[in-house]
């Protein structure tokens, strides 16, 4: 599993630079705090403007409010809400 890992932030850091992401660097895919993963606002934008041509990603960060029953805890419901104006 490691060596899968390993072998796919080496994929995404090679496609960030290939993106012009020259000040960003992809350690962990989880998206939680790591010393090795970093990025700059310009980077992280370059990226918004790849990802904002995927029909299905725009379609997913358009929704303004999502609710989603728990299969795990029976009569729990999740709810989230997006408030990011930017995307709105």
């Amino acid at each position: 599993m490691a060596e899968c890992l390993a072998k796919f932030y080496e994929l995404m850091n090679e496609h960030a630079q290939m993106l012009g992401m020259k000040r960003s660097n992809f350690a962990v895919a989880h998206g939680m705090h790591n010393e090795n993963n970093y990025s700059t606002a310009a980077d992280i934008g370059k990226l918004c403007c790849v990802a904002m041509k995927n029909e299905a990603f725009r379609s997913i960060v358009s929704v303004s409010n999502h609710k989603h029953h728990s299969t795990a805890y029976p009569g729990h419901v999740y709810e989230w809400e997006n408030t990011n104006l930017l995307l709105k």
